[in-house]
């Protein structure tokens, strides 16, 4: 048994170096990269690519510095706190707001159905229900208590 071991070894052996060696031209390692100067690298790009060049600036860098300034003069109290400027007191939206209709419902069980599904999001099942009831169209309760019962935790009796 040993023997025979052995043997399936030593052909696994013999195998895997003759696969090495024939494959061994085929791995090339790569040469390292040369180190190239900053100049070197900025003229094999300029000939090589089009690089656009840098941004003039608007002010010297003098300029700027009196422009924080004056700034944060502007902003200090005498007790020599900074203040931010002060937002407006009232922000307003107007949002248009368009009315939808229904090519289902009538506008009674659009309204209807537009308050059940509210009370539903706020988890209040059976404000919604009692509501989705007084539509002459039975889908919105059926809608209703479906979605009642496919909730987790919702107490439901059968």
């Amino acid at each position: 048994m040993k023997d025979k071991i052995k043997k399936i070894l030593l052909i696994n052996l013999i195998f895997l170096m003759s696969f090495f060696k024939i494959y061994s031209d085929v791995l090339i390692i790569p040469k390292k990269k040369p180190i190239i100067s900053a100049d070197e690298a900025e003229k094999s790009l300029a000939k090589s690519y089009i690089v656009p060049p840098k941004k003039p600036s608007q002010y010297n860098d003098e300029q700027k510095n009196v422009d924080k300034e004056v700034v944060l003069v502007k902003k200090k109290l005498p007790g020599g706190l900074i203040l931010p400027k002060s937002k407006p007191l009232v922000v307003k939206k107007d949002k248009s707001i368009v009315q939808r209709k229904s090519k289902y419902f009538s506008e009674k069980d659009f309204k209807i159905a537009n308050q059940a599904i509210k009370l539903m999001e706020k988890r209040n099942w059976f404000e919604a229900e009692k509501i989705s009831k007084k539509a002459k169209n039975k889908s919105i309760y059926d809608f209703v208590q479906w979605n009642h019962l496919i909730t987790t935790g919702n107490r439901a009796t059968f």
